[in-house]
């Protein structure tokens, strides 16, 4: 506004020179025709310096952009991970509101605004999420989708729109691309699946069913957990089934007769919150179920349906082991405890990993935008990675490897226990990705 308000004042200057020197040369007595063709020329030098003017204008105008900048995100709000969706909303609103109050407190006027939209963790719904943040909105950045199918579905318009896609939870192989528009702040499956074949292995497991979801993500970190398994000396065999039915009682069953039929020694689910848990509350009622050891991803992680007394004491008794990112060590900084003291306020929960990864999604996405100068999604994504190779965020380094994922994840090795009558998770390991190792921190 105050550059449009000084264009005009200049142009205005410049109109009236034109004039008055019109009405002069009309007042000294020169010929009339005279008098028009040198007024006629003085104008003509005017309208080009106007029009060069107007240039500049708008040249600076396009080089100073907006002073609001908008970051949009897509999160299941309602779905099958609705729960967690909703903690994904509340990480991004308090990372908004830091980056504002940051920089209002050191003058500038620059600010951010969020807008979030709900994909009901449907792949189809998260794609018109996207085009309706684009084309309402003008977004240039998105944080999520969440889950691995979701992202696989916005990426063609992504791609095709030079949207800057920020997922803080898709993990799925399939999705490590170089020089696309997709980041994750979040590792790769193909480190998990190095973590739980080495879990697998140093427990000495020898034949392993992957019971996934058939989709991006079950897939994926199921047939990279296969191939590490299997050169490790292992073997594995891979059982889909379909997500997002309301009961899974027939596929446990099938499930029950495969494990028999091929005399495995363990079974690894990979799943969601929901699905997980109808999954093992009837595996407990199998025998060959209940004569194996059980193995999981991070998806189950947390689930309150799992901590229930019938599915708690199943899967203590089947040794539960399963995996999830582990954050660097930074839970003493100033920044995570003013994050903790936040999130607990507004949810009265303490936050999960992938709100760690959610919130540094937004800082990394809003100082990348400060870092190209300009709310341009190709000039963002190419300033991106050099942001988060010097960034460090709640969760530790933010460097990517060259698909645009994050580097370096290690991942702790999580089980459930009782005391006093309740049951709940707790990490009794660790699995370094440098040393392909794992530190037990008590013996299991």
């Amino acid at each position: 506004m105050e550059t449009k308000i000084i264009a005009l004042v200049l142009i205005g200057i410049l109109i009236g020179s034109a004039l008055g020197y019109g009405i002069a040369m009309f007042t000294i007595g020169q010929s009339q025709s005279s008098k028009v063709k040198e007024l006629q020329e003085k104008i003509s030098q005017l309208q080009g310096k106007v029009s060069q003017l107007q240039d500049r204008i708008n040249y600076l105008e396009s080089q100073l952009g907006p002073k609001q900048f908008v970051i949009g995100a897509i999160f299941d709000l309602s779905g099958e991970l609705g729960d967690i969706g909703e903690d994904f909303k509340v990480a991004t609103e308090i990372a908004v509101s830091d980056i504002n109050n940051f920089l209002k407190s050191i003058g500038s006027n620059i600010s951010f605004k969020l807008i979030v939209k709900d994909s009901i963790g449907k792949p189809e719904e998260a794609v018109k999420a996207l085009q309706d943040l684009v084309q309402t909105s003008g977004v240039k950045v998105i944080i999520g989708p969440m889950t691995s199918a979701e992202v696989s579905a916005v990426k063609s318009f992504a791609d095709e729109n030079k949207i800057v896609v920020i997922s803080p939870s898709s993990t799925a192989p399939s999705l490590a691309i170089p020089n696309d528009f997709i980041f994750r702040t979040v590792g790769c499956d193909k480190l998990q699946s190095l973590a739980l074949a080495r879990l697998a292995s140093d427990k000495g497991y020898k034949k392993v069913i992957v019971f996934c979801r058939d989709d991006t993500y079950g897939v994926g970190l199921a047939e990279a957990f296969k191939t590490r398994f299997e050169e490790l000396g292992g073997q594995a065999k891979i059982v889909k089934y379909t997500p997002n039915q309301p009961d899974y009682s027939s596929e446990v069953s099938q499930l029950s007769q495969t494990v028999s039929s091929w005399n495995a020694d363990a079974v690894l689910l990979i799943s969601f919150s929901t699905d997980g848990a109808n999954i093992i509350g009837h595996a407990k009622e199998h025998d060959a179920l209940k004569n194996v050891k059980w193995m999981a991803s991070e998806g189950p992680h947390g689930s309150e349906p799992l901590k229930t007394p019938e599915n708690a004491a199943f899967l203590i008794s089947t040794n539960l082991l399963g995996t999830r990112p582990k954050p660097p060590e930074v839970m003493n900084t100033s920044t995570y405890l003013h994050f903790l003291s936040e999130y607990r306020s507004k949810t009265g929960s303490n936050p999960i990993s992938f709100t760690l990864y959610t919130y540094d999604a937004v800082w990394l996405a809003a100082l990348s935008i400060i870092f190209a100068g300009k709310y341009d999604g190709e000039t963002i994504k190419n300033a991106l990675p050099l942001v988060a190779k010097i960034y460090s965020g709640i969760s530790g380094s933010l460097e990517l490897d060259n698909a645009g994922d994050r580097a370096r994840t290690d991942y702790f090795i999580y089980t459930l226990t009782e005391k006093d009558g309740k049951y709940d998770y707790v990490d009794i390991g660790a699995y370094s990705c440098d040393k392909d190792s794992i530190e037990w921190f008590s013996k299991s």
